[in-house]
């Protein structure tokens, strides 16, 4: 008799995560780990997948399996340890893990579609012969070399400067995996904003690519999943669920764009691709690549520690990189210019389109004024639910919270005092476009942003539009610095490079640092001169004066010594632990009950170690405190920020929380 262990599709107790059943002789023969099942719970018949499978008769009674649901195992060997390890590391439920990794509505018959959203719609590229540089034949070989057994389940980081060719290093080595009849998952931070990546990998193996994205309908994903099971497709490329693709030979994972936040889950389960796709490869025996211009810093102390670096210096096709100018905006106020346009970016635009080229005009903040004032009595509009300003949208007329997205309408009159004199300050996006047609009234001008992104397809007919010249500006957020190649970029402006410097955040430099260089990295990526102007109000930042530089090196080295000063990552491992309720007096209460649980345990560091990061500290427990945005819906935040050697010493505190707390383990930010 056989007893198979089941991990059900639904929420279970914390203690109960999955359950044993008996396989019915009729069954026997056919059942397999990983298979997706029919089972009893309680008086419900529900689906599962079969994490275990064994001869030994459990102590307790055993029901029945109903019926094997589909013969082939829906998760992979690789993929089932992965899952196991994702519920303990990430404090989630095995169910919410295993969710992630299989398609919407799996065990549905479904119709076969059409995908809509492909690199298809493209314009081919040239096909001109690949002359590779020695920097990049030195890398592939080295690559090539650490496919041997002895290096696999290894991963390995590609520090590029933009424009440098760490794509078609990518193409070479998926080439000899797909020699030695094994396949590749390639990551993107997201496949809407790397039209181009994702082109050259359908050119190059034509017919061997699968695309896995969330612009996929249900049916859509489901049916591509369906044909990679099978078989069908050895190359998958996709965003970061893209990794629990079930290529059942794996032989390489590789992602683009490490540094990029969208790698990390903002919901349960809350993963890191990378982290992830290290035990992957691990389980799978097969090798992990990462590729940047400007690595995270956690990715690169670790390449380095571990002889896992690769260099590439030199832009492909002797390419320069772009001159960069700081202007010091306080310099701008002092000569009277009150425009949000210095007067060196003024008059590169001018020159720009006088050329018949284009411009790249970047702001990490969308609307149009970021609060509303009343001049009279001092009086901010605040969203009622979430308690901070509203943001002003020209394009709609409306005030909108970016937090709840309550809408409202913008008043004449102060709603506190009656007063007339309201007033709309701060910059965005939208604001910058009214700009510009000010400044250059002929100017053709596009937007890029969440509010101009929200149709379907649409990131790739701004691009499209943009590529082939139907504008000659574009505004836009940090979506613009996702990889794009435009050819026809002769000048980057950035309106403002302090609206991510000046979050009270450990990573606010770092990423300040990737923002201006990947925005940077836009222009002169051909023959062509480029040109990047920063405007800030701190010209003196290290973290602006380095990107200036193109220089990498320097920055990691100033910021790796902030990291250990303070115990930061990759120093620690940090946890954030929100507490969420609409009642204020419980959210002051409970978390003070979990810091005292957390300051029980065992530590090397004096109590003062709350306050301070002692070198010898073990465990360090920052508040609980009122989360940097307080409340948000109508329910008030607070949090504890832990930071710790070894995050198993938490597993036990962690589990028993209850469901008003959010647990997010390697957080990318800590408000």
């Amino acid at each position: 008799m056989k007893y198979v262990e089941v991990v059900p599709f639904t929420y279970t107790q914390k203690s109960t995560q999955t359950f044993f059943y008996k396989v019915p002789r009729e069954f026997e023969k056919n059942v397999k780990v990983g298979q997706l099942v029919r089972v009893p719970l309680l008086s419900r018949k529900i689906l599962g997948v079969i994490l275990d499978l064994g001869e030994k008769k459990p102590k307790f009674h055993t029901k029945d399996i109903i019926e094997i649901v589909d013969q082939n195992p829906v998760l992979i060997p690789h993929l089932i340890p992965t899952a196991k390890w994702m519920a303990n590391y990430y404090c989630a439920s095995l169910f919410s893990v295993v969710q992630n990794m299989l398609p919407r509505g799996i065990g549905k018959k479904r119709r076969k579609v059409k995908n809509e959203l492909g690199a298809q719609s493209l314009k081919p590229r040239d096909k001109k012969k690949i002359n590779l540089t020695n920097e990049q034949k030195r890398i592939i070989n080295e690559i090539k070399k650490c496919q041997s057994s002895e290096l696999i389940a290894q991963s390995y980081l590609i520090h590029g400067i933009t424009g440098s060719g760490k794509t078609e290093i990518y193409l070479k080595i998926i080439e000899e995996i797909l020699k030695k009849g094994k396949g590749a998952i390639v990551l993107v931070p997201e496949v809407a904003l790397t039209p181009q990546t994702v082109n050259r990998f359908e050119e190059r193996f034509s017919g061997k690519v699968a695309l896995l994205h969330s612009y996929l309908k249900e049916t859509e994903r489901a049916n591509t999943w369906q044909k990679i099971r099978n078989g069908e497709f050895l190359i998958v490329v996709g965003s970061r669920s893209a990794l629990f693709a079930p290529l059942k030979n794996l032989g390489v994972i590789i992602i683009d764009e490490e540094h990029e936040t969208s790698y990390k889950q903002d919901q349960t389960p809350r993963y890191h691709a990378i982290k992830v796709a290290q035990k992957i490869v691990k389980n799978s025996n097969s090798i992990l690549i990462l590729g940047s211009a400007t690595p995270s810093i956690e990715s690169y102390f670790k390449a380095k520690k571990e002889n896992h670096l690769f260099r590439l210096t030199e832009r492909v096709g002797g390419g320069e990189l772009p001159k960069v100018k700081i202007v010091d905006l306080k310099q701008e106020f002092k000569k009277g210019n009150r425009s949000i346009f210095s007067e060196d970016l003024a008059e590169s635009l001018k020159e720009t389109l006088k050329k018949g080229r284009q411009a790249i005009l970047f702001l990490n903040r969308r609307g149009t004024a970021t609060f509303i004032l009343c001049r009279d009595c001092g009086y901010v509009l605040l969203c009622p639910n979430c308690e901070v300003p509203y943001t002003y949208h020209t394009d709609s007329d409306c005030l909108l919270c970016h937090h709840c997205n309550k809408k409202d309408k913008p008043p004449t009159l102060c709603p506190n005092c009656q007063g007339p004199n309201v007033k709309f300050f701060g910059l965005g996006t939208q604001k910058v476009e009214q700009e510009i047609k000010k400044l250059l009234p002929k100017a053709k001008i596009i937007r890029m942003d969440k509010d101009t992104t929200k149709k379907r397809g649409s990131h790739l007919e701004i691009y499209n539009n943009f590529l082939n010249k139907k504008y000659n500006i574009l505004v836009g957020t940090q979506m613009i610095a996702k990889g794009w190649d435009l050819p026809n970029i002769d000048l980057v402006g950035v309106v403002s490079a302090d609206t991510s410097l000046y979050f009270p955040d450990f990573r606010a430099a770092e990423r300040t640092f990737q923002l201006l260089t990947q925005v940077a990295g836009r222009t002169n990526r051909g023959q062509n001169g480029g040109e990047v102007i920063i405007q800030t109000y701190n010209p003196e930042s290290f973290a602006i004066k380095c990107a200036k530089n193109h220089d990498f090196e320097s920055f990691y080295s100033e910021e790796i010594g902030f990291r250990k000063s303070l115990s930061y990552p990759p120093f620690s491992n940090l946890v954030k632990l929100t507490y969420i309720n609409t009642d204020l007096k419980k959210c002051q209460e409970e978390p003070e009950k979990v810091s005292s649980k957390l300051k029980a345990l065992p530590r090397s560091a004096s109590p003062a170690g709350r306050r301070q990061a002692d070198q010898s500290s073990k465990l360090i427990i920052l508040g609980p405190a009122p989360c940097f945005i307080p409340k948000i819906r109508g329910k008030f935040r607070y949090q504890i920020i832990i930071k710790i050697d070894d995050i198993t010493k938490l597993i036990e505190i962690l589990r028993d929380l209850d469901k008003n707390w959010s647990c997010d383990v390697d957080p990318l930010t800590t408000i």
